[in-house]
């Protein structure tokens, strides 16, 4: 079963790291710090799978080496507790072949991280003992051609981390199956969110497996566990359709002519969605015994 981990720290000189000390550790080079006048070597490191530095358009070629990156970031650095950079660590499916497991790390970072302007150095470590996982360290300042400006306050927010883990789940089901897909709430989120069983007592068990009769309440919980099924598809599917309506806005409209071509699929897509909604709705007010209905769809489409 595909199991759902992503988390964010901030790598600082206050804690006593150095970012060529951290990039050596994820990605197996030997690297030297300019500033520690001090070489990291974890080439004998095992269980290094991939790895590879990704810069927005506007960063200099000359980022693309790690040592050289590294030490830019430490060189503008001035303060003895300065944050350096931002690091992420997700688990990636098990289910998945190196090559998906890689393309969806390529594709998540460019997405998420590069296209908002953060250079990104992606490692994935596989040990063969059925963790493998991506660590992801990203510079905190805008770049352009000449190097680093400012530090980007906007990647700080509490928001901006809980959209990062939104769509890390997204991503992560667009290649699973329905049965193994992910979530980014946790289990207490999720039990509260699902509609709760009836207690079955021991006798109504015993009885049951004596007369081989199921108990009503036995029976309603079955109905129960059905819906909750229907509700976990609906948001699967409803995940799918929105990543899908998200990556056709993302098309750059200057090819005019695709545009309408796109509008068109994003306009069956979007009607998808709200059909993949009519039935749910539908599904699950007649299997509680209820009259299915448009109000009635639409308060039940908020609690979801």
């Amino acid at each position: 079963m595909a199991i759902y981990h992503f988390s964010m720290q901030m790598i600082s000189r206050a804690d006593g790291k150095s970012a060529l000390a951290s990039a050596s550790y994820r990605s197996g080079d030997r690297l030297y710090d300019e500033r520690l006048g001090q070489t990291f070597d974890y080439s004998r490191k095992q269980g290094i799978v991939y790895s590879e530095i990704i810069l927005p358009p506007n960063a200099p070629q000359r980022f693309q080496d790690r040592q050289t990156l590294w030490n830019e970031v430490e060189a503008k650095e001035r303060r003895k507790d300065s944050q350096l950079c931002r690091e992420f660590n997700a688990s990636l499916p098990k289910e998945l072949t190196r090559e998906q497991q890689t393309e969806l790390a390529k594709r998540f970072v460019s997405d998420c991280f590069v296209r908002k302007g953060m250079i990104a150095d992606v490692c994935m470590h596989d040990k063969e003992d059925g963790n493998p996982h991506i660590h992801c360290m990203c510079t905190l300042r805008d770049v352009d051609e000449n190097g680093f400006g400012k530090k980007n306050r906007d990647w700080n927010s509490r928001e901006q981390l809980e959209e990062w883990r939104q769509q890390w789940e997204d991503y992560c089901n667009e290649y699973l199956s329905k049965e193994n897909q992910i979530s980014c709430k946790s289990n207490q989120e999720l039990q509260k969110e699902a509609e709760p069983q009836m207690a079955v007592s021991q006798a109504e068990i015993r009885e049951s497996r004596e007369t081989g009769e199921k108990s009503e309440r036995m029976k309603m919980n079955e109905a129960i566990q059905e819906r909750n099924q229907i509700r976990l598809s609906y948001r699967a599917s409803r995940s799918l359709v929105g990543s899908l309506i998200s990556e056709l806005t993302r098309v750059d409209n200057s090819i005019q002519d695709e545009v309408e071509i796109i509008a068109e699929l994003k306009r069956l897509l979007e009607l998808s969605l709200e059909l993949i909604k009519n039935s749910f709705m539908k599904t699950f007010q007649i299997g509680r015994g209820e009259d299915y209905s448009p109000q009635l769809h639409r308060d039940r489409d908020r609690e979801l």
